[in-house]
């Protein structure tokens, strides 16, 4: 199997955290994978205000 395209909404989220981690944690097949959030939310991640 080659994989599955993922997109992970609220990815800054705890419920899209979260969803990475499991999909990690499980080795699940991932062709290609986006992670998104709203600006401000990429913002305070790099920042590190939001935990990782």
């Amino acid at each position: 199997m080659k994989g599955y395209h993922i997109a992970v909404v609220g990815a800054t989220g705890a419920a899209g955290t979260e969803l990475l981690r499991v999909l990690e944690r499980r080795n699940f097949s991932v062709a290609s994978l986006r992670a998104v959030g709203s600006w401000l939310s990429a913002l305070l991640w790099e920042i590190g205000s939001i935990s990782r």
